[in-house]
């Protein structure tokens, strides 16, 4: 049995938490970040393989939560998809220059959000 992947899902939206949980939560290990802060802190300690990352949230922004995990040197190499209502050709294009490897928009559909994710867990 191949060892259980860890999914980082930084939101303060308890409604998406739960959404996310409900469609992920009996393939991966999933840790729940509420507050940007936070994301940086249990990226740290628990080494995700994949931070699911809402761009609107309190203290710091997922964009600057991006960006500084990618400066980090233990952190740089996870990835990150970004999950946002922030649909703007704009924040998409910021999304993934800041580090990105994917930018999903807010409401997603399940199945094509639960392939999404596991194409991106598979990717080397």
């Amino acid at each position: 049995m191949a060892n259980i992947k860890k999914i980082l899902i930084a939101e303060d939206e308890e409604n998406i938490v739960n959404l996310i949980k409900l469609i992920l939560g009996n393939k991966y290990e999933l840790v729940v970040a509420n507050d940007g802060e936070e994301a940086i802190k249990l990226t740290e300690k628990t080494k995700p393989d994949l931070i699911l990352l809402d761009v609107m949230m309190p203290k710091i922004n997922g964009f600057q939560v991006c960006e500084t995990l990618k400066k980090n040197k233990g952190t740089k190499e996870i990835k990150v998809i970004f999950l946002s209502a922030k649909v703007m050709k704009n924040d998409v294009n910021k999304g993934l220059s800041c580090g990105a490897i994917d930018y999903i928009k807010k409401p997603f559909e399940p199945e094509e959000f639960e392939k999404r994710i596991k194409s991106a867990i598979e990717k080397r």
